[in-house]
């Protein structure tokens, strides 16, 4: 499963490499929770304004974190037109950790495999 994890943010962080980093803020910050019989849920609307190549431009998300309202800048992807809080360095980091956390996993399983079968 850390193996799966680790390939996922390797993917994302080759996607990453093509994200800029760009002035942007947040607003219109809404806060929705809903409620069942076991527990309840809190999602997040908002929108985040930023600029590009001189054009501003703003778009509305949903999350369900809570989104940092004092942020100044933000990352954009013009070949995807995406928009994102996390820098390719934070996935390139998640990567490593997630395959350090499997490589041990591993290690682990292999060793209480031997010590189970002596």
């Amino acid at each position: 499963m850390m193996c799966i994890l680790g390939i996922g943010c390797s993917i994302a962080s080759k996607l990453g490499e093509t994200f800029v980093e760009v002035p942007a803020y947040i607003t219109d910050v809404r806060e929705t929770t809903r409620r069942s019989m076991k527990s309840s849920r809190t999602q997040y609307e908002y929108t985040v304004h930023y600029t590009y190549d001189g054009q501003e431009y703003e778009e509305r998300e949903k999350s369900d974190f809570s989104p940092d309202e004092d942020i100044s800048s933000m990352y954009y992807s013009p070949e995807t037109g995406m928009i994102t809080e996390t820098s390719a360095e934070t996935f390139k980091y998640s990567t490593y950790v997630f395959f350090v956390l499997a490589a041990g996993l591993l290690i682990a399983s292999i060793i209480a495999f031997i010590v189970i079968k002596v």
